[in-house]
């Protein structure tokens, strides 16, 4: 289930672990704020629920907060680099903001060998 209110969430539970997705308004652009896991079995709420969201939006602004998940592994950045595709092919923008603990370190990582290669 995907929905587009801030009252409201979508929940991805896979295990033990479990993936929280809850879409708001803000002036200009939808974020979208991801708490839990986001891993190689969450990441299917990530890649479903977002692209639909994002339809209703048109061209535009949608900013991934990272600032509550717990985990992320490289199946989750998987599924934040294919949710980037699906939306620049749309001609928006996707912005990953407020990474913190594992998850930025696992970006950063990710970041540093990019530029090696």
């Amino acid at each position: 289930m995907c929905v587009d209110s801030p009252a409201e969430h979508a929940s991805w539970v896979a295990g033990a672990m479990e993936l929280t997705l809850v879409v708001q308004h803000e002036t200009g652009v939808r974020v979208a704020f991801a708490r839990g896991e986001l891993d190689l079995n969450t990441r299917e709420l990530l890649r479903g629920c977002i692209p639909s969201v994002s339809l209703h939006i048109g061209p535009g602004e949608l900013a991934l907060d990272l600032g509550d998940l717990v985990f992320m592994d490289c199946g989750g950045y998987g599924g934040i680099v294919a949710l980037r595709g699906a939306i620049e092919a749309q001609g928006g923008h996707l912005e990953v903001r407020n990474e913190v603990g594992q998850p930025a370190r696992l970006l950063t990582l990710i970041g540093a060998l990019e530029g090696a290669a």
